[in-house]
């Protein structure tokens, strides 16, 4: 029968080099992007524009 440590020695050797800290990806988008890139934004801004040029 195993001990606890001969069995975390046994999964770390296993597993690799994840056991170390994880970095985590950001799959969410900026909320900042999400505003500038939002179609209601973008009609404002092409609006204030068009008038601004107009005069």
């Amino acid at each position: 029968m195993e001990t606890r440590r001969d069995y975390e020695k046994d999964y770390r050797r296993s597993t690799g080099r994840r056991t170390g800290t994880v970095t985590r990806r950001r799959t969410t988008t900026h909320p900042v992007v999400k505003v500038l890139t939002s179609a209601t934004f973008i009609r404002g801004v092409m609006g204030i524009l068009t008038k601004a040029m107009k005069k």
